[in-house]
């Protein structure tokens, strides 16, 4: 399950203990990925890819979109990939 932190502007799950999390922020209706972690217990579950996906959905349902060059480098490959 993952939990978006409207406040913090952070997407967030725990798993086996873990907290991986992406971070962003929205600048004129534009949004920025900040930053994905996900702690190396809990690599290649397609964690990250499942905190992208849910911005992703965020961002429709509020009409948003990315701005053209994001900050975070595995969000950029996942943009280059998915979208």
């Amino acid at each position: 399950m993952v939990i978006h932190d409207k406040d913090n502007k952070i997407f967030y799950t725990v798993k086996d203990g873990h907290k991986a999390y992406l971070k962003y922020e929205i600048v004129d209706n534009k949004v920025d990925v900040l930053t994905t972690q996900v702690p190396k217990p809990i690599e290649g579950r397609g964690i990250a890819s499942m905190l992208m996906k849910e911005l992703y959905g965020y961002m429709q349902s509020e009409s948003l979109c990315f701005i053209d060059d994001v900050s975070c480098s595995y969000a950029s490959a996942w943009l280059k990939r998915h979208c």
